[in-house]
């Protein structure tokens, strides 16, 4: 489900965005065991790797290597590797930013 968001709350991301209200279909996600991402889907066909973190904010990140994802859902610690190999390397878009908290993941 993707909604407006009031994206003045968030730390501006590093790598270039956009908010996204369509023209991506959503893909299947699977829950994963993070403190900081609740939720990883990939779109092995487009590249796409969506990420849901524990705030509720979805961002979708573009021409991911199948190779990034699947050492994301291998990695013993799935924050660290986002930070290390994920955040501020892939240009992203925002599917949903509603944290649940003042705090921001990204």
């Amino acid at each position: 489900m993707e909604s407006d968001c009031d994206c003045a709350r968030r730390k501006k991301p590093e790598a270039s965005t956009t908010t996204h209200k369509e023209g991506v279909r959503p893909v299947k996600s699977i829950a994963v065991e993070s403190t900081v991402l609740s939720a990883v889907a990939y779109d092995a066909e487009k590249q796409l790797l969506e990420l849901q973190f524990r705030d509720r904010a979805v961002y979708r990140y573009l021409n991911v290597p199948a190779a990034v994802h699947a050492e994301l859902t291998e990695a013993q610690s799935k924050g660290e590797f986002f930070n290390r190999s994920i955040r501020g390397r892939f240009r992203h878009v925002i599917a949903s930013d509603q944290p649940t908290s003042g705090k921001s993941s990204t």
